[in-house]
């Protein structure tokens, strides 16, 4: 006897095994979702307890999910021999491509912010993309065999039909009430939606033309690649604009711009980002803890579980490391003469021994009155501030409305309220070979660089916007600066308001400094500020 598995083939007739039952509800649950929220507007946020329209649109997305699905893996039956329509109406949709993507590259170039695109950015995708749609348009355009085009226009509307699910689920997770909501799930559904309709395009050209524009993004990224290697100085200037202007928005987007830099020529500085969480206590105090991402003890030991979550944070924090150029140091002033930057004048003021110091330098809680020093080893003021680009700053903008949420209350004590977060962007030097030498260990707390990024409230928005001390280095030095086992002084404890923020020499415990400790750090930083 024998046995023999019989294949049996897919029903392509039945009304479940076609895709456009599925685009259909999926299109359609879209643009529910989206007048659900025009509809109700602020109603339809997520803080409404009958708002649905996530649900609503989560499911237009899985559904149009399955429908292209089905008409990719079934490409090669041919649903529909009548396509006339649909492929004019392809058609019209990449000649709509092409005109927009040469209109927007106008526009960037006359009025950048107007927009939001980068004139870097819209160049590169149009290179890509209008080629694309204009061959797709030529295929669209011309007469062919009924039975080949009608699978290719198929599947290409069914990629459009999803690219367009997307931009309506844009739309409607988009409330100007609460514009950060969503922002991550919206900016996949953009990249997505990108997708889709390159997806569109391939799928109609032809198969030399295909290659060719595979070939151009990858060979676009490979440039890219190559620019973050070679684009540090000292380098051309040409390949450093390419890799600023170009190739920067999608470096940063895929994360591969400070992974290969790290090796070409030098490694760079690890980036950390330090939390003061600010509580207000029943008794109208403010006090404090600190969280560190990652999350590491006194001594620069790892917290975490798995040495791959402590690299995914680092990989997190490493975006906030890019900063913009320095103001300047001279500025004119009404009458025409050259005269300090005010940013400058605000915050050197402040230094110890500087005019109009106060006797007592240290141990003042109010932004106004502390006096801090600047960092002794870094003689340039300009190579002190380092204030973060736009992206950074938002990214920060998100970490502090994460810490509000995660410390709403304090974790011992629920009566305390979450008030504000101090935020540090903070810079690890890597251990140099006279440091090593010296047997200063390459978790020395002076190593470490903080930059003040500014305090802000359970929104995420900045709470003090005229502090002298914003974007500025807040030291971490020795008081004698010529002994290795002498006390420490870690002035961005003190900024943060925290009270522990001397450490005698030999000890790993941060506490008070009594009246004499702080006499000798007046002694040791004031003259040097002179």
């Amino acid at each position: 006897m024998t046995d023999a598995s019989i294949a049996v083939p897919p029903r392509f007739d039945w009304i479940w095994a076609k895709s456009w039952p599925y685009l259909l509800a999926g299109f359609g649950l879209a643009v529910w979702s989206w007048l659900w929220k025009v509809t109700f507007d602020v109603e339809a946020s997520d803080y409404q307890v009958s708002d649905n329209r996530v649900i609503v649109l989560a499911a237009g997305l899985l559904a149009t999910a399955v429908g292209v699905w089905l008409r990719w893996r079934n490409r090669e039956a041919c649903e529909s021999r009548r396509d006339a329509p649909l492929r004019l109406l392809v058609g019209v949709v990449f000649v709509v491509l092409l005109v927009g993507f040469g209109v927007l590259f106008g526009i960037t170039l006359t009025a950048e912010n107007a927009t939001g695109w980068r004139p870097g950015a819209t160049f590169l995708a149009g290179l890509t993309a209008m080629p694309l749609a204009f061959f797709a348009v030529v295929r669209c355009f011309r007469e062919a065999g009924d039975t080949e085009r009608s699978r290719d226009v198929a599947t290409s509307v069914a990629f459009l039909v999803g690219s367009a699910v997307c931009v309506v689920g844009i739309g409607t997770l988009s409330l100007d009430a609460y514009p950060q909501d969503w922002d991550t799930i919206r900016l996949f559904l953009r990249v997505l939606a990108i997708a889709c309709a390159y997806g569109g395009g391939l799928t109609l050209v032809s198969t030399r033309v295909c290659r060719s524009v595979l070939s151009t993004l990858l060979a676009l990224h490979f440039a890219a690649i190559l620019s973050a290697c070679f684009g540090s100085a000292p380098s051309p200037w040409l390949v450093q604009q390419a890799w600023t202007r170009l190739f920067r928005p999608y470096l940063d987007f895929v994360y591969l711009n400070n992974a290969y830099h790290f090796f070409a020529p030098d490694p760079s500085t690890s980036s950390y980002v330090w939390f003061r969480v600010i509580f207000d206590t029943p008794d109208g105090k403010q006090l404090g803890l600190w969280h560190k991402l990652p999350e590491i003890d006194e001594r620069g030991r790892s917290l975490h579980t798995m040495s791959l979550e402590y690299q995914r944070f680092l990989s997190l924090t490493e975006a906030t490391s890019y900063p913009e150029p320095p103001p300047p140091l001279v500025v004119m002033s009404d009458k025409n003469e050259p005269q300090t930057n005010p940013y400058y004048y605000r915050r050197l003021i402040l230094r110890p021994g500087a005019p109009g110091a106060d006797e007592r330098i240290v141990g003042k809680q109010s932004t106004n009155d502390l006096r801090i020093p600047t960092h002794p080893d870094i003689p340039q003021e300009v190579l002190q501030v380092k204030a973060p680009i736009d992206t950074a700053h938002r990214l920060l903008k998100s970490f502090a409305r994460s810490i509000a949420r995660r410390y709403a209350t304090h974790p011992e004590n629920s009566d305390w309220k979450f008030k504000s977060v101090k935020i540090y962007r903070v810079t690890h030097l890597i251990a140099q070979l006279n440091w090593l030498q010296m047997h200063i260990p390459p978790n020395d707390p002076c190593t470490y660089h903080p930059f003040y990024m500014g305090t802000f409230g359970q929104d995420g928005e900045r709470v003090i916007e005229q502090d002298p001390y914003l974007y500025w280095l807040i030291p971490i030095l020795r008081v004698n600066r010529d002994q290795l086992d002498a006390p420490i002084a870690d002035f961005c404890r003190l900024h943060a308001g925290d009270p522990d923020w001397y450490r005698p020499g030999g000890e790993t415990r941060w506490r008070a400094p009594t009246r004499d400790e702080h006499a000798k750090i007046d002694e040791a930083m004031a003259p040097k500020q002179k």
